[in-house]
């Protein structure tokens, strides 16, 4: 029912928040359809289990992306403040060259979390990559730029210029 997919993308928001100022940071897809589910055995099969695992690596951030098939499952959001509702936005989220093609462009927005000033270091010792470690890991620090960038065009809190945009 309609809360109780309301509820598992507020508990994904929740929980992307609550990792972006740790250095184990998520990224995830999310899919709806039918699946086999057999925990007692481990044994999980269906391909909404696939589409959700294929759009997680098909991005390129810390966060969490919708595949179209989640997206069509939430009821039209005609409302004001729908994303508050349903903790999701429209973003056109960073993929990876020739992949995501599932993806729906509605994430979940982490930046709901309370929090009056808000960084997303680097690493624990500097919030910013040296020259090096721009170049050495490059990928990280692509999905990191990624992730600030989302922070900087979706959070309200920290960015109120981005109120006109809901």
């Amino acid at each position: 029912e309609d809360m109780s997919c309301r509820d598992v993308l507020e508990v994904l928001g929740w929980l992307l928040f609550t990792t972006m100022s740790t250095q184990t940071r998520l990224r995830g897809g999310v899919s709806y359809g039918e699946f086999y589910a057999e925990p007692e055995n481990e044994i999980y099969v269906g391909s909404s289990i696939i589409e959700a695992h294929e759009l997680e690596q098909a991005q390129e951030w810390s966060g969490v992306a919708l595949a179209k098939s989640a997206a069509n499952r939430i009821p039209e959001r005609t409302s004001t403040g729908v994303r508050f509702q349903w903790w999701v936005c429209d973003y056109q989220v960073p993929l990876k060259s020739g992949k995501g093609n599932t993806c729906s462009n509605l994430a979940i927005d982490w930046t709901q979390g309370i929090h009056p000033n808000f960084d997303i270091k680097w690493a624990n010792s500097h919030p910013e990559p040296t020259e090096a470690e721009k170049i050495d890991n490059k990928f990280g620090y692509d999905k990191w730029k990624n992730t600030l960038r989302f922070h900087q065009e979706v959070c309200l809190t920290c960015f109120p210029s981005n109120r006109g945009k809901d």
